[in-house]
Formats: structure tokens, sequence, C-alpha cells
């Protein structure tokens, strides 16, 4: 349940915009009669592909939104390796229902769920072609393993959100970055835990990073957002 509240956080923290400014990312996925949408973050790179976000606000149920796809997404796809494939695909994830389909280079996918003021859902185009990392991953300490990487450009700026799963407590973990990021040339400006989350804050070179590091099951769970100038 930490895990999923901090990935919620990392998505949540990005500016929301009008879904006219998405320069036709989201073209791909019709509307259901009635039903409204607003972008949410454009271009990210997530584990290494392209996605962009938005919300869908239907006025129908989930049921007779989903059936809108199902006959909308009907016909089949023929993949680039010349396989067909059926038109959309449908699966759940916890109380998530999800219908997708691909469609030349992109990954379109339809979230639906009930929420205590009406229906929930998503939209996302995710490009299939893998992308170079922009940044190395950040150090990792023993027994950890990275479980998400978000990058973004805003502004002139360039970010990126690492989430990362060990099996050592918060405070083993923030000790091993002190002093990892200290020889990687990184100047600690404030450390502090109030009997809470371990945070750090460094900088280097214009270069800002923050690190959060909070109990979990079995070990701990730790946000590492890097910010810097997109030269």
């Amino acid at each position: 349940m930490k895990r999923q509240r901090l990935a919620a956080a990392i998505l949540s923290s990005l500016v929301c915009t009008g879904i006219a400014a998405d320069d036709g990312i989201f073209d791909a996925i019709p509307l259901p009669p009635g039903a409204d949408s607003e972008l949410v973050a454009l271009g990210l790179v997530q584990n290494g592909y392209r996605v962009s976000i938005a919300t869908l606000e239907p006025a129908a149920t989930i049921e007779d939104t989903l059936t809108f796809y199902r006959e909308r997404w009907s016909e089949p796809v023929v993949e680039r390796s010349g396989i067909e494939i059926p038109g959309h695909l449908e699966s759940a994830a916890g109380d998530w229902s999800i219908i997708s389909r691909i469609e030349d280079e992109y990954n379109l996918v339809v979230q639906l769920r009930q929420a205590d003021d009406g229906i929930e859902g998503l939209l996302s185009v995710l490009e299939l072609d893998l992308l170079e990392p922009a940044v190395a991953a950040p150090p990792l300490p023993p027994g950890s393993e990275i479980i998400s990487t978000t990058s973004a450009d805003d502004a002139g700026l360039a970010s990126t959100t690492t989430l990362i799963s060990s099996r050592a407590r918060p405070g083993i973990v923030a000790a091993f970055y002190r002093e990892q990021l200290a020889r990687d040339g990184w100047q600690l400006v404030s450390d502090s835990d109030d009997n809470g989350p371990t945070v750090l804050l460094l900088e280097r070179s214009g270069a800002r990073m923050e690190l959060v590091s909070t109990d979990a099951q079995q070990g701990s769970l730790t946000v590492v957002n890097e910010v810097h100038t997109n030269d």
C-alpha cells in the first residue's frame, strides 16, 4: 500500500493542464459521448518508455464505457512483426478495469474504477520504442532494487524520479546515500527524520536532489528526485 501511495504521489506532483495542450497525442483514443478529459502529463519517460497520461470522466457507467471501447476497438491489429492480434485486450488490476489497444507504434490504454464521488478514469498513450536512459540510475544499497524511473522536462528543467525498494530500514538506506552521494560530489543541505520518513536535500553544480526514505513491509521504500537544468 505504501508503494502505491508513493507512486501516486510522484504522478500527482505533475502539473495538470487542459487536454487541448497535448499536441494531438490523445487523438488516437476516442472519447465516449459526454465524457471529459484533462491532461495530467505529456511525454514522461517511464521505465524507458515515453508515456502521456490524461484523466477520463465518463458520463456513462463503467460497463457502458467499456462497451464503447470494445465496439470502437473491435478491428484486429497487425503488429510490426506481421502477426495479427485482437483489436483490444481487457484485464483488471485491483479495482481498475482496463482495456487497451496496440495501434501503429503506440499502446493505448483506458483504466476505469468506481470511486466515492463517481467513476475515476485514466487514459495513457505509451510509445513502444524503448529509449536510451537520459541519466544514470542512482547507486543502490545492498538488497535494493529499482521499482520505477520517471523522467520529465519542464520549463528548461529535467527531472528524474526513482522509486527504490530495499530490505534495509530507512536509517540504513539514508546512511548509504549520505556517504555515496558525498563521494559523488553532492553537498548535503538538509537532513531530517522527525520521527518519520528520513529526508535528505542535496545540491551539486546547480542540480538539486531530494531523497525520502520511509518504512515499508520488510524494509523501506525510497524516492529519489533529481532536478537539473536541461542543457
